[in-house]
């Protein structure tokens, strides 16, 4: 019974121009199908227990579907055998989409292996411990660049389960966690709330063939000390804490424009690497984030939002095969996952500052 309605409301949802007899007809046709194979069935199938299936050469034929309605076809199909479904095996039921179960997390979980936790990247000590910035000429560039959300955005402690948990249903084929109640996703919509951050703009793009010593020299005002027991650049990715002795001290109040530019571009980087571009060392920072603050006097206004989803979206894809660490925007996986799922969120014990970005503390959402 359950499935014939779901049939029904199937059919009459969906609209097709110049269809509309066929598919009154077909809605007939499978309910009908479904009694005769409740009351004929044959001796074959009474023996093995199992039930005949709906295939789809039977709704074309009999709906007398052209060819380019298949995908319609396929669907009315699926649904009819919803029955048939083994719910005893992990899926999924077609590997033609979801290729890479073999390598997922989930396979070594199902097979009775214990992969552990994935650890997660979190933010810098050096930067959590910090007082935000309080200078107004440093947060008006800030603002400018569209960074102004990562300033407000408050803090929390990882939840190292619930991060595992949600690699275990992350699909990196359609990069979607599936649920028992189907798939879901984080949007840019997400990442406009949760971080405050622009997900319009121009596409963050560049180079990454550069000498990076002479990147930090011209537009971070210092070259790195590259010693063999002591290297604050490796390749392209500079300490956090490097960039963080260059705003240890206040700037002058008398600052030339240079000067109040690479100061800005120090903290901005380091920003930028401990709250949503994190990689799985945990203390450095990818230097092609400079290229889009080379122009501070009229910066550009760039989509940081699509860069934190898409580098989020890659950590989870690489977490989810047989790598223990995970890094990027965990603040906005957790974040997210609170506000989609409040049974999840802790309780309130203190709320953020006035007008910080993140989830609200009124339900049905709270804090920890």
């Amino acid at each position: 019974m359950q499935q014939q309605q779901g049939v029904r409301k199937l059919i009459w949802s969906l609209s097709v121009p110049n269809k509309v007899k066929n598919l009154v007809w077909l809605s007939g046709l499978v309910l009908q199908w479904f009694m005769v194979q409740q009351t004929t069935s044959t001796t074959e199938h009474r023996n093995n227990g199992s039930r005949p299936e709906l295939i789809l050469e039977d709704v074309q034929m009999h709906a007398q579907f052209e060819p380019t309605d298949v995908s319609l076809a396929t669907l009315i199909m699926a649904v009819a055998n919803i029955g048939q479904i083994d719910y005893t095996e992990p899926g999924p039921i077609d590997r033609s989409v979801l290729s890479k179960q073999l390598k997922h997390r989930f396979e070594a979980i199902w097979n009775g292996q214990d992969p552990g936790s994935v650890t997660c990247r979190s933010r810098s000590s050096e930067f959590s411990n910090r007082e935000p910035m309080v200078d107004d000429r440093v947060r008006n560039i800030i603002k400018a660049v569209g960074l102004e959300g990562l300033v407000w955005v408050p803090g929390r402690e990882i939840d190292h389960g619930l991060i595992t948990a949600l690699v275990e249903r992350w699909r990196p084929e359609t990069h979607t966690f599936h649920m028992p109640h189907g798939e879901i996703t984080i949007t840019l919509q997400d990442v406009e709330v949760l971080l405050g951050l622009p997900i319009d703009g121009d596409a963050i793009t560049g180079s990454t063939q550069k000498t990076w010593v002479d990147v930090c020299r011209e537009f971070l005002g210092f070259e790195p000390i590259n010693q063999d027991n002591h290297k604050q650049l490796t390749s392209q990715r500079i300490l956090i804490n490097r960039l963080l002795e260059q705003v240890a001290n206040p700037l002058p109040p008398n600052a030339e424009e240079d000067q109040l530019h690479k100061y800005a571009r120090c903290y901005i980087l380091a920003l930028l690497g401990d709250k949503i571009f994190m990689d799985k060392s945990g203390d450095r920072v990818h230097l092609m984030w400079v290229q889009q603050l080379e122009d501070l006097r009229n910066p550009r206004r760039c989509s940081w939002g699509s860069a934190c989803l898409a580098w989020l979206y890659r950590e989870l894809c690489r977490a989810s095969k047989d790598t223990s660490q995970i890094g990027g925007c965990l603040l906005l996986l957790q974040y997210w996952a609170w506000a989609r799922f409040p049974y999840l969120c802790p309780a309130v014990e203190h709320g953020p500052p006035v007008g910080a970005y993140g989830p609200p503390v009124r339900g049905p959402l709270s804090l920890k």
